[in-house]
């Protein structure tokens, strides 16, 4: 597989195409190749965010690391994981420079700091989610993609297959316990929304630990952003309108850990 290819299995702007083309530079293959192993990549992350240009807005990032997702499609292809999932895993560089375009009106990328981990086969997705295998100890982290069908019967399936797929390719692997670190499972969220809403349906699936009321992530995944002021935020959405007033009223949304229980309606 080449570049060209990749960019359009994974649906990527045209516009970004033509920019990380121009931005591929001379960087050392084996800093790149490095972003593909779970012992290095965060190391290697690190080395070439310092060769990234600020005026670049993340591009040049990108452009290397879709050079290392071709490393990782090799690895891929050699333990006998399915092309299904390592386009749905690598759409994620998609997702994000276009969530970048909407926040800010231009295309960027700002989650290289994340996206080593879809690299180094660590984290995949699977259906509608994304897990990452943790280690001390051994589990699985799981992650809501932005363009995530959070509906019970949804996310069973996607469990389903990731239990299958952990099971056939890293059978050495634990896949339990699941921990979800999300503003998702904030238990402000439960006198803003209705019972029957598919958040807090989604909360009914987990068992909360821990409440972290000072995390503003919240306001990046239902807002866009957030370098906004209160007073400002939008509300075009119900829950928009619902947290800003929360907010306003002095009080807090933050983010909450907890174990995944079972996808099950009845719960």
């Amino acid at each position: 597989m080449n570049l060209q290819e990749l960019y359009k299995k994974i649906e990527l702007p045209e516009e970004v195409c033509l920019a990380v083309e121009r931005m591929r530079t001379d960087i050392p293959e084996q800093m790149v190749s490095a972003l593909t192993e779970p012992q290095s990549a965060a190391k290697a992350y690190h080395q070439l965010a310092g060769k990234a240009l600020p005026m670049n807005y993340g591009l040049d990032l990108l452009a290397w690391m879709l050079q290392a997702a071709l490393y990782s499609h090799d690895a891929y292809v050699k333990q006998g994981i399915s092309d299904v999932i390592y386009f749905d895993t690598m759409k994620c560089f998609t997702r994000f420079v276009n969530e970048h375009k909407m926040s800010y009106g231009f295309y960027g990328f700002d989650r290289a700091f994340w996206a080593y981990r879809q690299l180094s086969l660590v984290l995949f997705r699977v259906g509608e989610l994304e897990y990452e295998f943790t280690d001390c100890p051994q589990g699985v982290s799981l992650h809501i993609p932005s363009d995530a069908d959070i509906s019970i019967p949804r996310c069973r399936q996607s469990l389903m297959d990731f239990e299958n797929f952990c099971e056939t390719m890293f059978p050495k692997r634990m896949c339990r316990p699941i921990q979800l670190n999300s503003w998702l499972l904030s238990p402000a969220l439960r006198n803003l929304l209705a019972p029957s809403s598919r958040i807090i349906q989604f909360q009914n699936c987990f068992c909360c630990t821990t409440w972290n009321k000072e995390d503003n992530g919240f306001l990046q995944w239902i807002y866009g952003r957030k370098d906004i002021d209160l007073q400002d935020l939008p509300e075009k959405t119900r829950l928009q309108k619902n947290v800003k007033w929360h907010l306003l009223s002095g009080n807090k949304i933050g983010s909450a850990c907890g174990t995944l229980k079972s996808f099950d309606e009845n719960i």
